[in-house]
């Protein structure tokens, strides 16, 4: 029964995803899992991370700084399905 209940401590609740970015090696568990290196340079060198910025009102600064977008992206609300009702809907 132990071995059961710290077998069952482990399994991730579903509808989760298993694979958490937080914390310093993100590039490295980005590299892993897509086998992508976000720290490569199209120069041919490396980036290394100065600074990472987690309060929202800061981050629209050093934005609107640099002269990018500071607003975040509007998308238009999602629609209803094209076709209201399925065909075999009336088959019973």
């Amino acid at each position: 029964m132990a071995f059961l209940r710290r077998l069952c401590g482990i399994i991730p609740p579903p509808r989760r995803h298993l694979v958490c970015y937080a914390g310093v090696p993100w590039a490295e568990l980005l590299r892993r899992v897509f086998a992508t290196d976000v720290l490569s340079c199209p120069c041919g060198g490396r980036r290394s991370v100065i600074a990472v910025v987690v309060d929202s009102a800061l981050a629209r600064a050093v934005l609107a700084a640099l002269g990018l977008p500071c607003t975040p992206t509007t998308f238009a609300p999602a629609r209803d399905p094209p076709q209201g009702e399925l065909w075999f809907d009336d088959a019973s």
